[in-house]
């Protein structure tokens, strides 16, 4: 999950608890000083969207992530978001730990509730690895505390720490300082709501009809697939299949058509009809589309045209083997990334990417028309070592009301697709 717009107004609701605070000594200054700061840090991370992820790092792709940075400060040019949201992060979680180091010399006291950040903190300082090696448990986006056991306990902590702390009123108010402390560091540490409960569940299957090559071929018939997926969005998605290729998960009792040529082949699956053989950069409904490309065929000139916007130097071989065929201008494998995507790397060669509303993108490159919804999508290039590699991508346009399914359905197709591109 990401943080967002809840988590910010949380932090900003805890903000507005200490504004009437009165600093008189150094110690007290200092003491809110520190809690603004870590205010303030945990409100941009929010604000960039931290993604609690990042608590289990990939390390391949923190090292390029890193480099990125690096490269960015010396060119003095904008950092990634990315990297931005977990530069914060870690200064909250810093600055907690101190104020609470901080505090227990202020109220006499040896409180170390927030043992969680207390020891990412000291691996942070200590450890070489850090992070790296084994990850947090850490966990900075929540929900409504009220509809769950976690959110239940959490409840009852915060009223013992209101009951103890209230023995130690100061003038300045640090007993609100320590409550602040406590309910800032449980909202980033802990679980605030109970996840629906994982489990394997049947998603059934569904034929659609195909062109393939302009001949019409009908749909065919498969079983349903099994997946860990929690009940509630297992029950609104389905598997998608037209003849003996990969299909695609999506939402379900919804509209498919596949096509299939010498490049490779897609399949499309949408909230409103699919009538017509070809529609291609018309579909502007909600809508799924997985499409592949067959580096072996003539596919090879699209899937070089993506690996240089993508992967430009890990596929810089296959890319200059298939521009010095000649056949298409060297242009077209020059273009680099779309400046309005967000692109995000997930390993060496699958990239997430995100297309704005009303933009062309890789999100539209396909089938999928502009609209007043973003597209989100993953590319993963296949054997990309060899001298026949293949594509797949999977791009997503479901609307901000659907961004349980959306997540779900990009999850399953990444893992089919890393994979060999089939489930």
């Amino acid at each position: 999950m990401r943080a967002g717009t809840r988590e910010r107004q949380m932090i900003s609701g805890l903000a507005g608890r200490l504004t009437n605070l009165q600093p008189k000594t150094p110690a007290q200054v200092s003491l809110l000083g520190f809690m603004a700061g870590a205010l303030h840090a945990l409100d941009r991370a929010a604000q960039l969207n931290y993604a609690d992820a990042r608590a289990q790092p990939d390390r391949e792709h923190f090292a390029a992530e890193f480099r990125t940075a690096i490269k960015a400060v010396a060119r003095r040019r904008g950092r990634p978001n990315a990297w931005l949201a977990g530069f914060y992060l870690d200064s909250a979680l810093m600055r907690l730990a101190a104020l609470n180091t901080r505090l227990n010399k202020v109220l006499g006291t040896g409180d170390d509730r927030i043992h969680v950040v207390r020891r990412i903190v000291n691996s942070l300082k200590h450890d070489p690895d850090a992070h790296i090696a084994r990850g947090w448990r850490l966990r900075f986006t929540r929900t409504n505390v009220h509809h769950s056991c976690a959110g239940g306990r959490v409840a009852r902590s915060l009223s013992a720490i209101r009951l103890a702390d209230a023995l130690r009123t100061s003038a300045l108010g640090v007993r609100d300082m320590r409550i602040m402390l406590v309910i800032v560091t449980l909202a980033i540490v802990l679980p605030w709501h109970i996840k629906p409960a994982v489990q394997q569940e049947a998603i059934p299957f569904v034929g659609c009809p195909a062109d393939v090559q302009g001949e019409d071929v009908p749909p065919p018939q498969g079983k349903p697939k099994v997946v860990a997926l929690d009940a509630p969005t297992a029950r609104q998605i389905a598997y998608y299949q037209a003849g003996d290729n990969a299909g695609v998960f999506a939402p379900r009792r919804w509209h498919c058509r596949a096509w299939a040529g010498s490049t490779g082949g897609s399949i499309v699956v949408s909230s409103a009809s699919l009538d017509s053989a070809s529609l291609e950069g018309r579909v502007r409904s909600h809508a799924v589309e997985m499409h592949f490309l067959d580096g072996g065929t003539s596919g090879r000139f699209p899937l070089a045209k993506y690996a240089s916007r993508l992967f430009p130097k890990m596929a810089a071989a296959f890319i200059e083997r298939v521009k010095s065929e000649s056949i298409a201008p060297p242009s077209d494998f020059e273009r680099g990334p779309y400046t309005t995507d967000s692109v995000r790397y997930l390993d060496t060669f699958v990239a997430e990417f995100a297309t704005p509303a009303n933009t062309i993108g890789l999100g539209t490159e396909g089938d999928l028309a502009p609209s007043q919804d973003p597209i989100r999508g993953v590319v993963v290039m296949s054997d990309a070592y060899t001298t026949e590699p293949g594509m797949s991508i999977i791009r997503v346009r479901l609307g901000p009301s659907m961004g349980r399914v959306a997540s779900a359905i990009l999850r399953l197709n990444t893992e089919c697709m890393r994979k060999s591109g089939s489930c």
